[in-house]
Formats: C-alpha cells, sequence, structure tokens
C-alpha cells in the first residue's frame, strides 16, 4: 500500500500485465467462513452473504458478470484493468476484512471460450455419461 493506502503493484507484475493480450479475464475467490462467521475476536461476526454480496457489487462495478458461484469473467478486458478490479475487493467494509478471511484470489486469462466444457458435460449434453448409457 502507497501512503494514501491505495495497493502498489510491483514493477515485474506490471510490465507482465502490460504486455497480455485483451480478451476475457477471470477472478476466482474462496473466503474462510469461519474467519467471517465466528465471533470477534477470532471472527468479523458476519455472515458470508454480506462478504459475497459486497465482492459481488464491487465485481459488478469493474464490468464483471458471475460465471460461476465465486467465479466471476470480463469480456473484452485489459490484464491491468482486470487486475485492479480484483484489487478493488479490499475494499469492502469494513476494512481489512478481505484480507484477513481470504483463502485464494486470483486473475486468470481465458483463451478460449472452447475451454469451457460446462454445457457438453452436464446432464443431457454432448458429452455427459447419459450419452453413453443408451
Amino acid at each position: 500500500m502507497d501512503a494514501h493506502g491505495n495497493p502498489v503493484i510491483p514493477f515485474h507484475t506490471h510490465w507482465v500485465l502490460m504486455h497480455q493480450p485483451p480478451g476475457s479475464y477471470g477472478i476466482s475467490y474462496d473466503i474462510y467462513t469461519r474467519r467471517t462467521e465466528d465471533n470477534l475476536p477470532a471472527g468479523w461476526n458476519s455472515r458470508c452473504r454480506a462478504t459475497y454480496s459486497e465482492l459481488a457489487n464491487q465485481l459488478q462495478a469493474g464490468d464483471f458478470h458471475r460465471s460461476q458461484y465465486s467465479d466471476w469473467i470480463c469480456d473484452g478486458a485489459d490484464a491491468i484493468d482486470a487486475y485492479w478490479t480484483m484489487l478493488s475487493l479490499m475494499r469492502i467494509h469494513p476494512p481489512g476484512k478481505l484480507q484477513s478471511t481470504v483463502k485464494g484470489l486470483k486473475l486468470h486469462y481465458i483463451a478460449n471460450d472452447a475451454f469451457d466444457v460446462t454445457q457438453q458435460v452436464q446432464l443431457g449434453g454432448t458429452g455427459s455419461i447419459s450419452q453413453f448409457l443408451c
């Protein structure tokens, strides 16, 4: 963090982000339930739903849409903008809540929609086991 409380991106990370192609970027997160819901001082005495709602608001403000429960996608994004959106998640209230409850937080590039096989493997999809049972 800088003197104003804003995140600082290390030079190497910034350089790598600036050299990534535009496209679809995803942000995935995982939050510790107990650290969120346990009573103080061990937790935030908060419902996970409230935390997820605040995260959703931040991600939607960055033009991300929910792909799965804790997996959000932004199509036509620049890597640096997606990275800043990910860092903006630290703004949820109260300050420090995300930093003390996050289990995982990742930015990923989706090179091709063909790698999303959800519809093919769901029951009734072209690659689901139901196709092989007939």
